[in-house]
């Protein structure tokens, strides 16, 4: 089928190309209202893929800003903002919702820029926030044109030869039609009101640093869309007395370290010296965390330090404004007094060595045999390392995951917990000369296995930092990427696990998925981690070990985990409940890791978040997927889709609808026929992707 006709008939799936024709008239050269013969282009993460040409042509989707004009900025005045309003082709829109469809609330902000301090000082309102909400006055002067006056005057303290920001921003709701709100990308102006040239205010960090986790950052109803947005109403001006802990430089390190009590527990997925991925290298002032250090912003973090009586300060009482003193932006060795320099992560220390671990190759393999493995371990200047070494001392470990079959892997015949064979090798035969090192298996080849398996080298060595940073840890666990290497068990066609989600796209909010999470930092690669988190995984060999441990065991298949954990307790910004059961896995010497509080910054309904293409999400699943077995929980087997869809929609009722839509068919009692893509196929009326569209 055409997309012309798909898009005519159902709007279900892929690009849709709408051609609208604006019913506002052509404006002034200085208006942004004129027709527009360029089409929307809709994709399928998006409500408006699905509806109809008249649905699209009488809803006009978007709502765009334009400033036109900001006038009475002084001292006394109220300012008077002039603004346009049109949808994505450039049509006018009725703020009132009476013209157009859905109610416009435009907001504004105003704050003047102080370069000293880089904060701003709010200079309109009673309460000194600033912002404005809607409720003064307007004069509409023509559909989508109108003026604004602020309700309140400018303090008198406020100086109009100082650089000044107005930002206009607004939602505008088509709940009803759409069944969405319209945000509108803030409009900034800039400038100097006294002479109306142009300024330079906010430019530390940028909003598309914080959208690679927040997916979009959207806090007080959604409104709040860009970090200019915050700090133009947190700065110390507007957040004073109890309220200092909600300015900025404090705030935002706070928050993401879980330290602001009103906010409560944010539990952030990465190293917070990793100080890169909020502020942008790229952008003009993303060099200000290290270049204008401040009592506020490092005592935030550092928040065992009293810079007015010394404590826990080397140099002693300090006053703000001195901080550059001693700490330059660049030191001259890792963790000295140098702002760059102590913020390193260890794990990214220039110390290690650059541990790698490649498999070569796999011979003698076969149903019931031995395999032989053949691998390298190398530091990154080339040198071989000896796997033996691990047999002499305690710093370091390593050894080789065999599973399979890579269809799904369910490692049958290998162990009672449906682990891989996992073997330690210190004990290959090593060639120093060549740094290759052979591997026999002490156990063989399940007799019943066919297709294509897997090997995979997981090793980490402990490494002691000299210097180390002041507040730890000295020592560090340095661990080779895993390169899982796929051979032919029967057969000759070698057939690698299908890839799902993507690693980078992990380590966009991660950072590095080994820094907090992996196994000692020897675990890393996705590919390798279904090696272990399988259809037929669970935690009973460390849940057994805890005498107290409620039974039975719970499911560590990954799909099902991943989801569970990045659902935790929900969002309420975006209206996304949480779990609704517990998820508590019990894993290493017993411990417990309960991810029921678990706050995902991003939007859920985003698949391609973690996904490596909308394909793989789609309905049927292949059909090689075998039953996950999830004895916790409301039914178990349960097919592959439904593991994977209830990690999220995990309640009572979305496991009785999976469980009526699920057979066992006579002959295969064990093996789950789900009829999940009868409704949610790609192009079907509860297509995966139109349910998640936003």
């Amino acid at each position: 089928m055409s997309l012309v006709s798909r898009t005519a008939l159902t709007l279900l799936a892929g690009l849709v190309a709408v051609p609208m024709t604006p019913t506002a008239k052509t404006g002034s050269s200085s208006s942004p209202v004129a027709r527009q013969a360029t089409p929307v282009v809709y994709d399928a993460t998006q409500k408006e893929a699905y509806l109809s040409v008249d649905q699209l042509t009488y809803i006009r989707p978007g709502l765009n800003l334009k400033i036109a004009s900001v006038t009475n900025v002084a001292a006394g005045q109220k300012p008077v903002v002039e603004i346009y309003l049109t949808d994505d082709l450039g049509g006018a829109l009725d703020r009132t919702g009476i013209q157009t469809v859905g109610v416009i609330t435009p907001r504004f902000i105003i704050g003047m820029w102080n370069p000293n301090t880089r904060r701003y000082i709010n200079v309109v309102g009673t309460s000194g926030s600033g912002s404005e909400s809607g409720k003064g006055t307007f004069q509409d002067l023509e559909t989508g044109h109108f003026k604004y006056t602020f309700t309140n005057a400018i303090a008198a303290t406020y100086d109009p030869t100082q650089a000044t920001t107005l930002v206009a921003f607004g939602s505008r709701d088509t709940t009803d039609a759409v069944g969405k709100i319209y945000y509108a990308t803030p409009q900034y102006q800039d400038w100097v009101p006294s002479t109306g040239k142009a300024a330079t205010t906010f430019t530390a960090m940028t909003v598309a640093r914080c959208n690679q986790c927040h997916d979009p950052i959207a806090p007080h109803g959604g409104n709040y869309r860009d970090i200019k947005q915050c700090v133009l109403c947190h700065n110390p001006n507007r957040m004073t007395g109890t309220a200092a802990p909600f300015d900025g430089q404090i705030f935002f390190h706070q928050l993401h370290q879980g330290k602001n009590a009103t906010v409560g527990a944010v539990t952030y997925p990465q190293d917070i010296r990793f100080c890169t991925t909020c502020h942008d290298p790229a952008a003009a002032g993303g060099a200000s965390w290290y270049t204008y250090p401040s009592v506020a912003a490092c005592g935030s973090c550092h928040d065992n330090v009293n810079f007015t009586t010394g404590a826990n300060h080397a140099a002693g009482p300090a006053a703000d404004g001195t901080c550059a003193t001693c700490h330059q932006p660049q030191g001259n060795t890792e963790w000295d007094a140098g702002i760059k320099n102590a913020h390193i992560v260890p794990l990214l220390s220039k110390q290690l060595k650059g541990y790698t671990a490649q498999i070569l190759s796999v011979t003698n393999a076969g149903p019931g045999k031995k395999i032989t493995v053949t691998f390298k371990l190398q530091n990154g200047d080339g040198s071989f390392v000896d796997p033996g070494v691990y047999k002499v001392t305690a710093n370091g470990s390593i050894s080789i995951k065999l599973g399979g079959p890579t269809s799904d892997y369910t490692n049958p015949g290998m162990s009672a917990d449906a682990q891989p064979f996992s073997e330690s090798v210190q004990t290959a035969t090593y060639n120093a000369t060549t740094g290759i090192a052979t591997y026999t298996f002490t156990n063989a080849i399940p007799a019943t296995a066919a297709g294509t398996y897997v090997v995979s080298i997981e090793t980490r060595r402990a490494y002691t930092l000299n210097p180390a940073p002041n507040l730890g840890p000295a020592t560090v666990n340095e661990g080779a990427p895993n390169q899982p290497f796929y051979f032919a068990v029967t057969g000759t066609t070698v057939t690698p696990r299908r890839q799902v989600v993507d690693l980078a796209k992990c380590n966009v909010c991660h950072a590095r998925l080994d820094n907090l999470f992996s196994h000692g930092n020897q675990r890393i690669a996705t590919q390798h981690c279904t090696i272990c988190h399988n259809p037929n995984a669970d935690d009973s060999p460390t849940r057994n070990a805890v005498a107290t441990a409620p039974q039975p065991p719970e499911s560590i298949e990954f799909s099902r985990m991943i989801h569970r954990i990045h659902t935790g307790e929900g969002s309420s910004s975006l209206s996304q409940p949480g779990l609704a059961q517990d998820y508590t896995i019990y894993g290493f010497g017993g411990a417990v890791s309960t991810f029921n509080d678990v706050t995902y910054p991003g939007d859920r309904r985003n698949c391609l978040a973690c996904h490596t293409t909308a394909a793989v999400t789609e309905l049927p699943l292949p059909i090689t997927n075998q039953p996950v077995i999830t004895q916790r929980d409301f039914f178990s087997p349960r097919g592959s889709a439904t593991a994977a869809c209830t990690g999220c929609h995990d309640s009572r009722d979305v496991a009785a609808h999976a469980f009526l839509n699920t057979a066992f068919f006579p002959g295969s009692p064990t093996v789950p026929a789900e009829a999940c893509g009868t409704c949610h196929a790609a192009g079907a009326d509860y297509d995966v992707a139109k349910v998640h569209a936003r």
